[in-house]
């Protein structure tokens, strides 16, 4: 086992921390997602911020899920 893995062996308050502020952050991005889509009608900067923000979304659960599968490999 590599060092840089023995801090997913149990949890922790800084890993906590992250998985909370991770959730805030994704919430926000999913509430920009769907502003975009229904508020900004007729905007020109529409697309831009609903696909950066569902990028963002998915970049966030991809890393989540990442991390998970590293954790069931320890």
């Amino acid at each position: 086992m590599t060092k840089q893995y023995i801090f997913l062996k149990k949890p922790t308050k800084y890993r906590d921390t992250m998985i909370k502020i991770l959730e805030i952050i994704g919430f926000i991005l999913i509430g920009g997602t769907v502003y975009a889509y229904l508020g900004m009608i007729g905007s020109e900067f529409r697309w831009p911020v609903f696909f950066g923000c569902a990028g963002g979304a998915l970049a966030i659960i991809i890393y989540r899920k990442k991390i998970r599968q590293k954790e069931d490999k320890i």
